[in-house]
């Protein structure tokens, strides 16, 4: 198995809005890269995709970095990075808003890149970087067990969960029937079953399951 990086990143952009409302919208998006690094050979990098998108509504005292904190938690983020990014997001509204009262739209594009550091022989290694990749990974590992998908537990959609499927990235609705992995993100169940028949981890936080 190879082992894997995780890097995060956080680029933003702000806009004014025309409508009088001084709260701020911040729209968030996840942008996933895969990286094969082998070992004393060459690195290949696949295309970044999106995955997950979400939208924050932040009343004008913009004091709490909490509904933040659970978007980027939702997105599979790590606490620390949670915190660090949710507070420059703040100071960020903070700045527009104070030239721009009417009201602002905060853009976050959240940068997750996945290093897989491949240790294996030379022969095996060609084969692997000669193939042609996607960040979603599905050359490099095996699907998971028939045992684990059929294992997924199912519920009603809920307000705490993901906006949308970050697999076709169409949007929940309420009281709609999706499938939990063991990480607890959820996803479409026919869209999560065709993900993990070629792969064995999450589309968002890489939480394995059982091959």
């Amino acid at each position: 198995m190879p082992s894997v990086i995780c890097f995060w990143s956080l680029s933003l952009s702000g806009t004014t809005r025309t409508s009088r409302d001084p709260s701020a919208i911040v729209d968030l998006s996840v942008r996933r890269q895969l990286v094969l690094h082998q070992l004393g050979g060459g690195t290949t990098f696949g295309d970044p995709t999106a995955v997950a998108r979400a939208s924050v509504v932040l009343p004008p005292a913009f004091e709490s970095s909490i509904d933040i904190e659970r978007v980027l938690d939702r997105f599979g983020v790590d606490r620390p990075n949670q915190h660090s990014f949710a507070m420059r997001i703040l100071r960020a509204a903070h700045g527009l808003s104070r030239l721009h009262p009417q009201g602002i739209h905060v853009t976050g594009i959240l940068d997750l890149t996945i290093v897989e550091i491949l240790e294996v022989e030379d022969s095996g290694t060609r084969e692997v970087m000669e193939r042609p990749i996607d960040s979603e990974s599905s050359r490099v590992t095996r699907g998971a067990s028939k045992s684990a998908i059929l294992g997924l537990k199912e519920k009603f959609y809920a307000a705490e969960d993901e906006d949308c499927c970050s697999i076709c990235l169409e949007e929940f609705h309420r009281a709609e029937k999706v499938t939990e992995l063991p990480c607890s993100h959820v996803f479409h169940r026919r869209c999560i079953i065709r993900w993990l028949e070629d792969r064995d981890s999450c589309p968002l936080c890489r939480c394995q399951l059982d091959t």
